[in-house]
This record gives C-alpha cells, sequence and structure tokens, in this order.
C-alpha cells in the first residue's frame, strides 16, 4: 500500500455547533514514518457528553463523508472531558491507498450532543488468567478501532434479510470480537442484557406467555469454549477435544453437576425459601436460582470461576435465554426471518445439515441483533429451569398486565432440566429443535456431546432478590 503524504502546512477550520467548544486544533502528520493524521485539539464548556464530527478537504476537493467518519479513532464519540484532546485519521480509509501525497488538507471540526447511553457500560471482558475485568462502552469501541476492531449498528448488514423488532438504538453489535482468539480462551466476553421491568411475550413447544423480568443481567457472547472450560476446571472431557481447533469450539460432554452442583449440593443451600425445588425419590433438595444468594460444591465450573472474578456467574433461566436468544425477533429464529430449518442453517447455526456431525468454532455463523452467536445450533444450551415455566403459570402470564415475574420453572418435578437452541445433531424430522421455542429435558447428572452451556452474570457482583 502506497503512504500517503500530507503537506505539513495542512489548516483547520473549526466551527461548534453545540454548547461544548472546540478551538486551538493542530493537525500534523509524521511522515515519513507514519500516515496517520493526528488532529489536536482543545475542547471546553462541556456540561454533557459530546461526539466530534469532521470534515476535510483535499487539495480543494471534499473527502468523502462515510469515509472520513469511518477513518477515525480516538477522542471522538462520547467526549466527555475538557482540555486537551487527541484524535486521528487513517488517510488511507479516507482518502484511498492510490492517493500518495496531498498538498494541502484542511480540516473542519464540529460538536453535537451523543446519544444517551453512549458511555454505557455495554459489553464486559473478564481475564480469566487474574480475574479481572474490563468494562467497554458504545463509545470505547467506536474510538479504539484498533483495539476493538469493527462494529455493526444495523441488523440487516449482517445478514440478508435480517430484521428486528428492536429500536435501532438498542442495536450496537460488536463484530470484531469474532477476530481476537483470546476472547474465546483467555478471556470471556459479556454483553450487557437492559432487561429490568421489560415484559414480552416468551413461547415455549407451543405454549405462550407474558413474562417479565427484574433485573439487567449479563450474558456470554460465545457459548463456553473447551479453552475456558480447561483454565477454569482443569480437566476437559469434550469429545471433540482432539480437533486441531478444540480450544475455540463448545465445551460439551460435561454435567449440570459439574457446572453449578448437584442435589448433594442444593441441599446445603442457605438460601432463599422462595427458591425452587426437586425432587429425588422421596427427598426434596433445594434448586439453587440465579436470583438468590447460594452456595454449591467448591468443585464446580461456577464457584471456580466466582472464586477467580468475585462475580456469581450462574446459567440463564428459560426466560432470560430467551430474551437473550430473540434478540427483538418474533420468528422462530433470531434473524428475524420466517424460515425452515435449511434456511435457519444457511443462515445463523451449525445443525445436521451442515455441521457434518461435530461441533464447531463459536463465533463463525452470523449473530443475533444482540451481537450474541451460536444462540441456534451448534450445542444445546443448559438453563437453570427446573423444569417447563408453561406447566408453573399459576394464573399468569395470559396478558400483558398480568405477566409471570421472572420465572424459573416447576416446583418440585424429578430431577429434570431443560435446555435450549438445538444442536449440530439436528436431523430433518425434528425441524424445529433449533428455533427458540423448543425445549429438551436433561438430568443435572446427563452428559452429551452435543449439549453445552453459556454464562450469565449479574451487573453488580450479587445477584439482587426480586
Amino acid at each position: 500500500m502506497n503512504k500517503i503524504n500530507v503537506a505539513m502546512f495542512a489548516a483547520a477550520a473549526v466551527a461548534s455547533a453545540h454548547s461544548a467548544t472546540v478551538d486551538q486544533v493542530i493537525v500534523r502528520q509524521q511522515w515519513p514514518w507514519s500516515e496517520t493524521i493526528k488532529v489536536e485539539y482543545v475542547l471546553s464548556d462541556v456540561s454533557a457528553p459530546v461526539n466530534i464530527s469532521v470534515d476535510a478537504t483535499a487539495d480543494g476537493v471534499a473527502v468523502d463523508a462515510t469515509k472520513l467518519q469511518a477513518s477515525l479513532s480516538g477522542d471522538v464519540y462520547g467526549v466527555a472531558k475538557n482540555g486537551a484532546c487527541t484524535l486521528e485519521i487513517d488517510p488511507a480509509i479516507a482518502m484511498g491507498a492510490s492517493m500518495t501525497a496531498v498538498r494541502h488538507f484542511q480540516v473542519r471540526l464540529t460538536t453535537s450532543a451523543a446519544p444517551a447511553g453512549l458511555n454505557d457500560e455495554l459489553y464486559r471482558i473478564f481475564d480469566l488468567n487474574d480475574g479481572s475485568c474490563e468494562s467497554v462502552s458504545r463509545a470505547d469501541i467506536m474510538n479504539r478501532p484498533d483495539k476493538y476492531g469493527a462494529y455493526e449498528t444495523d441488523f440487516s448488514k449482517i445478514g440478508d434479510g435480517f430484521t428486528t423488532t428492536l429500536d435501532p438504538s438498542e442495536v450496537f453489535i460488536w463484530t470484531g470480537v469474532t477476530n481476537n482468539p483470546a476472547y474465546k480462551t483467555d478471556k470471556l466476553v459479556m454483553r450487557r442484557m437492559y432487561a429490568k421491568d421489560k415484559v414480552w411475550q416468551a413461547s415455549v413447544n407451543d405454549s405462550r406467555y407474558w413474562v417479565k423480568l427484574t433485573n439487567d443481567y449479563l450474558i456470554a457472547v460465545f457459548e463456553t469454549t473447551q479453552a475456558q472450560w480447561t483454565k477454569i476446571f482443569g480437566v476437559n472431557y469434550s469429545h471433540f477435544a482432539s480437533a486441531d481447533d478444540a480450544d475455540y469450539r463448545p465445551v460439551e460432554n460435561v454435567a449440570q453437576a459439574e457446572v453449578i452442583g448437584g442435589p448433594t449440593e442444593w441441599i446445603t443451600v442457605h438460601g432463599s425459601t422462595k427458591s425452587y425445588r426437586t425432587r429425588i425419590g422421596s427427598q426434596i433438595y433445594n434448586f439453587p436460582t440465579n436470583s438468590y444468594l447460594h452456595d454449591v460444591s467448591k468443585n464446580t465450573f461456577m464457584t471456580k470461576l466466582w472464586d477467580k472474578t468475585g462475580y456469581e456467574f450462574f446459567l440463564p433461566t428459560e426466560a432470560q435465554w430467551e430474551f437473550a436468544c430473540r434478540a427483538g425477533t418474533t420468528t422462530p429464529y433470531n434473524h428475524g426471518k420466517p424460515g425452515t430449518i435449511l434456511l435457519v442453517s444457511d443462515s445463523v447455526a451449525w445443525t445436521s445439515y451442515n455441521a457434518n456431525k461435530e461441533t464447531h468454532v463459536v463465533g463463525t455463523k452470523p449473530c443475533n441483533a444482540f451481537g450474541l452467536y451460536d444462540m441456534h445450533g451448534n450445542v444445546m444450551e443448559m438453563t437453570a429451569a427446573a423444569g417447563s415455566v408453561a406447566s408453573n403459570r399459576n394464573g399468569h402470564g395470559d396478558t400483558e398486565a398480568d405477566p409471570i415475574v421472572e420465572p424459573l420453572g416447576t416446583e418440585q418435578i424429578h430431577n429434570i432440566c431443560l435446555k435450549r437452541g438445538g444442536a449440530y445433531t439436528v436431523n430433518a424430522d425434528d425441524a424445529w429443535t433449533s428455533s427458540y421455542t423448543r425445549y429438551y429435558a436433561y438430568t443435572y447428572d446427563a452428559v452429551s456431546n452435543d449439549m453445552g452451556f453459556r454464562l450469565i452474570c449479574p451487573v453488580n457482583r450479587q445477584w439482587e432478590a426480586h
């Protein structure tokens, strides 16, 4: 690629369309060792976060606004500070690699109010080596393409015909998360679900009912991988552990008893009298839920992860899983298009049609409108549901005005938990297994090479009781 030399006498004209003021703009290029154009400016009178827009001309010709905006990094979005700021322009992106020299480059900066929530945490990255975590906002990703990679705000650009009923302000998809191998091995990336007080209609095995969630939560962008499991638990039982890319495939062949504990641990739970229970023989055990404080055996994956990070990880309830999976869609699959299992295999899922009888690297199929991958197919995902919500409604859920609040499942069932999302083993005679509407039952000690799990985590360190 040819380097682009911008003359050192480049000038900058400054204007402001917002209460914040831009001043003292300096434009420079450290040629020949760097073609990046650095723009330093001073921002004052900032009362709320602002976005910086850049207009530029190269030798008197306006630079394409879309390309220019895509070339920016640094203090561009959600700038909330007064004082010295810096943004950078990549001229190869802004003006094209065919241009080798620009004699006169002029820049004009303007400010505008940043959208609400631009600096709020949307993603959280846990380091599985030292247990630390990093909070990441929309603005962080937008300002640091060199660190985080690409993002998308238009779900229709993720796949042909993809659509969602989410408000456009709710759609922010960090597509660059798939390009860093560490996010599938040494780190754990989670996306915040703004679910508090959301009322929506769930659909499970032909039963439809209204649900209300009471807390926001974080949910993993990917299914738990073999590398993540091994790093925390130490032993990998996966059927596909010998594959060359095993580290990046979902862990399977693990039991829920190893993930969150089994009945012998549940009976020692100090937790809530509201927690649901499971019956094995004549003995009733406490069934731990993500909504209440509880303790389980220190030999489980979850408690080892809690010890490492200080956060209470758990499995999602059916409602939490479905809310995250659907991402505002009303069709059986989260791309928002009607269609059969054959179509969804091509679009968003690894199933028997395309998986060649094995799991695949997580994040290689398109994501949903929340930026979550493999919610359909690859492996079925465990939930913290002790039986179906549909069979334990207690007269609620028929109307939007009377939803089931934070549903957990059936009380005093016979050791049955539910898995959702379908797997690479789905066959043509079971066309809806991978849709969000279907569940399959399993026991706490069952293992299968098509069953894994996805983590959730409270926004704060502990779950809030509802």
